[in-house]
């Protein structure tokens, strides 16, 4: 059965699609606003479309659901405008992300229309919070606590948000989560803490000085080295992918690394990276398991993957579960993997360093 005709289906979805892109953007989405935000938000909507076709005109089955489809694709295009765009407010949503997820406590879980939700563990089913209370702490990150809690508050906006340990996110999210009464937009969550720490949302042309930009030869150094990287974990036994993919080492043992760097120097698509990883039926069910917000068995390995995209890097307690194997198991699995790519990788870096 084939699909409606395309002025049908774009009259069908576009109060959606504007709704969240606006929204992500907070852009007016008017043609007379020439804001940058406004202008980048417009051009999301163009791409939205484009991929929208495309995807329709390459499907034999109909979609039944066409505003869910065409809400799933404006979140997934609005992400990747943020990463691209917003370097350091991505980084920050990494951070908010990693620790809700990595916290009993917290949790980050799908909505029907494709969104991400955070709140307590406890509150799945639980009424979004009041659109104007969140609004209001967006806009003055320190009505978050009231004045009885005035020495928190001073204590925790003085520290550097790169020196935040969990003591410090928990308190903050148990008074942004006890303020609000009910689950928020993952976007809110990093827009309340991003104001509250004045985390500038530029784009990367805009903030970095001349002296700084990233040098041509220097991208290109980059891409290289994470070309061989993806080149050397082609030959790794599944257990080193899991390991090493689904919690990726950082610069050092302490910091984890973002599987999204594949995607973004071009080096491998996450279709790829997910043929790769090859997760099978039971591996994901042990993650369902763990985190039940996640969806049912997509039934392949590159959707296996785009499931738990948002949930990545896991914590190595459950990457044991997916092994069957002891956590300390998953840390030497790492290791090995980490000093083979370091082997195999010194001779490039040597020969190839800009």
């Amino acid at each position: 059965m084939s699909q409606p005709p395309e002025r049908e289906w774009v009259k069908l979805v576009d109060p959606a699609v504007r709704g969240i892109v606006g929204g992500k953007f907070r852009a007016s989405l008017s043609k007379n606003d020439p804001s940058a935000a406004n202008q980048r938000a417009l051009d999301t909507i163009q791409n939205i479309y484009l991929e929208l076709s495309k995807a329709l005109a390459g499907r034999a089955e109909r979609i039944h659901d066409l505003r869910s489809y065409a809400a799933r694709v404006s979140y997934t295009e609005c992400a990747k405008t943020m990463r691209a765009g917003f370097p350091v407010r991505t980084r920050l949503a990494n951070k908010v992300r990693y620790f809700l997820n990595h916290e009993s406590e917290f949790a980050i879980w799908e909505v029907a229309d494709g969104d991400l939700y955070c709140g307590y563990s406890g509150w799945r089913s639980k009424e979004p919070a009041a659109e104007g209370t969140v609004s209001t702490l967006v806009m003055d990150p320190g009505k978050i606590w009231d004045a009885n809690y005035a020495p928190a508050k001073l204590q925790l906006q003085a520290k550097a948000l790169d020196v935040m340990k969990g003591a410090d996110w928990r308190e903050l999210f148990e008074a942004i989560f006890d303020r609000l009464e009910g689950p928020i937009p993952v976007d809110d969550a990093v827009a309340i803490t991003g104001n509250l720490f004045r985390v500038k949302d530029e784009t990367q042309e805009a903030v970095a000085e001349p002296s700084v930009v990233t040098r041509p030869e220097r991208q290109i150094y980059v891409q290289a080295v994470f070309l061989r990287l993806w080149q050397i974990i082609q030959d790794f036994q599944h257990p080193w992918l899991v390991a090493f993919l689904l919690n990726l080492p950082g610069y050092t043992r302490e910091a984890r690394g973002e599987i999204e760097a594949f995607e973004n120097t071009g080096v491998a698509s996450r279709q790829q990276i997910g043929r790769l990883l090859g997760l099978t039926e039971q591996e994901y069910h042990a993650c369902r398991e763990a985190k039940p917000e996640l969806p049912v068995d997509p039934g392949s390995p590159v959707a296996r993957l785009a499931s738990l995209w948002p949930y990545l890097p896991l914590e190595d307690a459950l990457i044991a579960n997916i092994l069957t194997c002891q956590k300390q198991q998953v840390i030497n699995l790492r290791d090995v993997a980490r000093q083979k790519c370091a082997k195999r990788l010194k001779e490039m870096l040597a020969d190839h360093r800009p």
